[in-house]
């Protein structure tokens, strides 16, 4: 319990994350300032503040890390070459690092807690269409529409979550084959939680 001069009381704060004391306002600021220089595309408009969290590939992040990296290594070392803005190369490297570690995040989220959006869900496909729901597996699924591995299609088949692949894809286990066949189906209902 925490006492204040003026007598007011608060629970402790011992085990609380501390963002003011973690972040810094001018970091923040500079990394604001490149992200809105960043956001005219090539064609002049202008992209919304949250775009990449649409989804990126975690590999396009990576490389582009690297690169934003060697800049401020250079920077670092005197090496000359590179873009000799050292807050620009750091609020890049930061872009990436944060994009990276987002993907990671939703990532592991989807996994490991694999309710729906009204019971229904439409999974990442050639369409990249965004996972809104989540599964866990056990779960009762029927699919609604989508194609085996082997092409065939298996709309109204039941089956079981097994799990979601790193790939952002949903595992099922078919009932009608004994469960031996697995279905990667862009769109199921749910039918019964595991």
């Amino acid at each position: 319990m925490r006492q204040f001069d003026t007598g007011a009381t608060r629970d402790t704060d011992t085990n609380k994350y501390d963002y003011e004391g973690f972040l810094h306002p001018s970091v923040l600021e500079a990394y604001a300032a490149y992200m809105h220089k960043n956001r005219v595309q090539a064609d002049g408009k202008l992209r919304d503040s949250d775009n990449w969290q649409k989804g990126i590939p975690k590999d396009a992040y990576m490389k582009s890390m690297f690169r934003h990296f060697m800049d401020v290594w250079k920077m670092h070392r005197g090496v000359p070459g590179g873009n000799a803005d050292m807050v620009e190369n750091l609020s890049a490297l930061l872009f990436n690092v944060m994009g990276y570690m987002y993907e990671e995040l939703r990532s592991d989220r989807l996994a490991n807690d694999l309710v729906l959006n009204n019971d229904f869900v439409t999974l990442p496909g050639t369409e990249h269409v965004p996972f809104y729901g989540t599964y866990r597996p056990g779960d009762r699924v029927i699919v609604v529409a989508e194609e085996d591995t082997g092409g065939r299609y298996c709309n109204g088949d039941t089956g079981e979550v097994v799990r979601l692949s790193p790939s952002g894809y949903l595992l099922v286990h078919v009932d009608r084959v004994g469960g031996e066949r697995i279905m990667y189906p862009r769109e199921v209902r749910l039918v019964g939680r595991g």
